[in-house]
């Protein structure tokens, strides 16, 4: 088996790794259909997540400010909630599409480095949102709960990743992030137009992470300073455990998505059942993200944050 076989067997290997190990740990409790039941319910605003900044990263690009746009869609979703909750969802995406606009914008047009313009803004949102719910968290009429049903929203996720999945693999927007990916003054030569393709990568993240927003409003009932909290780490630690490299790149592949959720997910899952405090949990994740990037991480073209 050659190295890039290797690359490509290890996120699958790693996920059947973490399944049997924690079976083993818990003596069979990580397998019980209602534990399943919760990995399920946890993993679908991980995945919406992924499947947006999946396109930002293949650019080579990263983006820290999901959690913040979480939580203030997820604030602006509460508020607009009691006059309208259809209404709502177009606030939460509307609010996410926004930021992600302006981030696109500020790194294509302003030539920012990603991780600067989205830890900006990263910090910017959250103190918003902290300065919202300082006093008392954005409550949601009763009727919100209707929406939180996992067979309805497990088919909006499964419907966002297959559309993700054809855009990324058969589209020119695919062809043209995963070029930039590889090269971007290359990818300016063959015709691709290099600012408007980020912008737009920016933008559907944006949106998915305003979608992940309305589906963790529906499960709490309320928008806090604390909704959102971390998901820009969980989301490049899901996609880096799914093997997608931090430099981006041609190689991308999407399945990155569905095999880094689940095991991240699972991960976490099993790391609470056998007791370990969150200390432990985040030095795990840690060890483990430093080892995985080791693994499929190209380092003869180096790991470049554009």
């Amino acid at each position: 088996m050659n190295k890039k076989m290797l690359q490509s067997a290890v996120p699958y290997l790693g996920l059947v790794i973490v399944i049997v190990l924690f079976t083993i740990l818990t003596q069979g409790k990580s397998m019980d259909g209602s534990n399943w039941k919760l990995i399920i319910e946890q993993a679908l605003t991980l995945l919406i997540c992924s499947a947006g900044v999946m396109f930002v990263m293949t650019m080579g690009s990263l983006d820290f400010s999901q959690g913040s746009i979480v939580g203030l869609a997820c604030y602006a979703a509460a508020v607009v909630s009691s006059f309208s909750i259809p209404l709502a969802i177009v606030a939460a995406v509307g609010v996410g599409a926004g930021i992600g606009l302006l981030n696109g914008v500020m790194h294509a047009k302003f030539k920012i480095q990603s991780f600067i313009v989205t830890m900006c803004t990263m910090f910017i949102f959250r103190g918003l949102v902290v300065f919202f719910t300082s006093n008392f968290p954005a409550e949601t009429p009763y009727a919100i709960y209707d929406y939180d049903n996992l067979v309805g929203k497990f088919i909006v996720v499964v419907a966002i990743v297959a559309a993700g999945f054809i855009v990324f693999r058969f589209t020119k927007l695919g062809r043209q992030v995963r070029a930039i990916g590889s090269g971007e003054i290359a990818a300016a030569y063959s015709g691709v137009n290099v600012d408007r393709t980020k912008i737009l990568a920016f933008v559907i993240a944006g949106a998915l992470a305003g979608i992940a927003a309305f589906f963790a409003l529906v499960r709490t009932g309320s928008a806090t300073a604390q909704t959102g909290n971390l998901m820009e780490t969980n989301v490049m630690i899901a996609l880096v455990l799914g093997g997608l490299s931090v430099s981006g790149g041609a190689r991308s592949n999407y399945m990155a998505v569905i095999i880094g959720a689940m095991m991240l997910t699972c991960l976490t899952n099993g790391l609470v059942l056998i007791g370990a405090d969150p200390i432990t949990q985040q030095l795990i994740k840690g060890i483990i993200f430093l080892l995985c990037i080791i693994i499929t991480t190209d380092r003869k073209s180096g790991l470049i944050s554009k």
